[in-house]
């Protein structure tokens, strides 16, 4: 649609790592679907480990995630990845007005 009207429609996730911000967009309700499979289910859509998240929380408008174990900022992002587009959302590269966040890292090990 030339309006812009079906673009009105979309959710636009923000996943955010060190390494970078990644756009994703998807149908309403992706958003929501993702943070109740974190906080509620305690697990990522697409993976079967049940100890894969150590922390979850929804605070300040963000899905904030810690995943369990050492991982390298490229394995973070992909992780996030497969996640969101288990729900149905898919890369997103235009400007958005409103974006609905996920800040994600691993737990230090020390």
């Amino acid at each position: 649609m030339s309006d812009g009207t079906a673009l009105e429609s979309l959710e636009i996730i923000l996943v955010n790592t060190a390494l970078g911000k990644v756009k994703y967009a998807g149908l309403g309700g992706t958003f929501a679907a993702l943070v109740d499979a974190c906080l509620r289910k305690k697990a990522l859509p697409g993976f079967y480990n049940d100890k894969l998240i150590k922390t979850a929380e929804y605070k300040d408008d963000k899905l904030v995630l810690v995943l369990a174990g050492s991982k390298t900022d490229f394995e973070l992002l992909s992780t996030l990845d497969i996640a969101v587009r288990n729900i149905g959302a898919f890369p997103f590269d235009r400007d958005a007005s409103r974006l609905l966040t996920v800040e994600v890292s691993c737990e230090v090990e020390i």
